[in-house]
């Protein structure tokens, strides 16, 4: 999965060279398996906006999720 999304992303042009994404590093696999974790919390626990998880159940009791706060951050 991270071979083919880094090949995907080289031949979009993105990283040293690229256009639009010159700063582009590849991805780890780490950072695969967080994202992918993320579409799966989703999809059991949806909200209005994927964005919405990234607060904690603090700041937003509905659709916050103290899980993805802290593994993404801010």
């Amino acid at each position: 999965m991270t071979a083919w999304t880094n090949t995907k992303a080289l031949l979009l042009n993105a990283g040293v060279g690229g256009g639009k994404y010159s700063r582009f590093v590849n991805f780890t696999k780490e950072e695969i398996m967080s994202h992918l974790g993320l579409y799966l919390l989703h999809s059991i626990s949806p909200s209005p906006q994927i964005d919405m998880k990234f607060k904690s159940m603090y700041e937003d009791p509905v659709n916050g999720s103290n899980l993805c706060h802290e593994v993404f951050g801010k």
